[in-house]
């Protein structure tokens, strides 16, 4: 059984801490209860170590690609903002930075961006949505090379329509 001293430190309630960690070190008569018991713990511990090993890293990049377009020029302008991308490339390249610290050799990442279907106004929303998608993978491409990766990395995208 795991240890029953809690690596939980989010919680910052230890009277919160001490009762998961209380009801996890039980050991119940029920095989179901004592594995859901271990595997919930383990997750937990699994939680905590990829929290500890992520979160102090830092990126060169700044993955902060969001744009507007200003209504006196017509121009689009970065505004310093994250888009639903740029959190998700930049979270992707704190944990291959950590893959050492967490022991994986080999990493797959899956990310997905919905919004695509579209009815009316298709030029225009489509066109914020490709400029999302080749900011974000610039950015995400220059950390990579930051790091020495990019000959490691294979990036890939795929489209489905499935519309009838």
């Amino acid at each position: 059984m795991a240890n029953p001293r809690s690596l939980l430190t989010d919680y910052q309630d230890p009277a919160l801490t001490n009762a998961v960690d209380h009801i996890l070190a039980q050991q119940y008569k029920n095989l179901y209860q004592n594995t859901l018991a271990t595997s919930n713990r383990n997750a937990i511990d699994t939680s905590v170590e990829f929290d500890a090993a992520v979160s102090g890293l830092s990126t060169v990049e700044t993955f902060a690609n969001d744009q507007e377009k200003n209504p006196v020029t017509g121009e689009w302008e970065y505004n310093g903002k994250q888009t639903y991308l740029d959190k998700r490339f930049q979270m992707i390249s704190k944990i291959i930075t950590a893959r050492s610290t967490l022991s994986m050799d080999r990493q797959i990442f899956f990310v997905n961006r919905g919004g695509w279907d579209h009815h009316n106004e298709v030029i225009l929303s489509q066109e914020d949505l490709f400029n999302e998608v080749n900011d974000a993978t610039a950015s995400f491409w220059a950390e990579l090379g930051h790091m020495g990766l990019q000959n490691d990395v294979v990036l890939f995208t795929v489209s489905d329509l499935a519309a009838r």
